[in-house]
């Protein structure tokens, strides 16, 4: 929240370099939380990770695109529909990521490959 603060005051190039950094944080934290879980019984855990981060990275910007079809004039009835929409799709995308993830995690290391 402090680039949304503070980010004006930077020059550009070092706003990008301060907005990367911080999506890559946010986007190994999540997965590296479950991963502390994961890791006691699954081998290979440390493979959700990236697999985590990868599936928010796609599914996140499906609401920012569902979100943009609506107007600050639209009816209340059309912006609870493209939330509901694009929600649903970005929660789509990020269960089959991840969901294809563990399917792969769970195979026995010699079915891996």
């Amino acid at each position: 929240m402090a680039l949304g603060v503070y980010g004006g005051a930077l020059p550009a190039a070092a706003l990008v370099i301060a907005i990367v950094c911080v999506a890559a944080i946010l986007l190994a934290a999540v997965g590296a939380a479950q991963w502390l879980v994961l890791r006691r019984h699954v081998p290979r855990a440390e493979l959700w990770i990236p697999a985590n981060a990868a599936a928010w990275l796609l599914g996140l910007p499906l609401t920012f695109v569902g979100m943009s079809f609506v107007d600050e004039g639209d009816p209340a009835a059309f912006l609870l529909v493209a939330g509901v929409v694009s929600g649903l799709g970005m929660a789509l995308v990020v269960a089959a990521v991840t969901g294809l993830a563990l399917v792969r995690l769970l195979r026995p290391a010699a079915d891996a490959r």
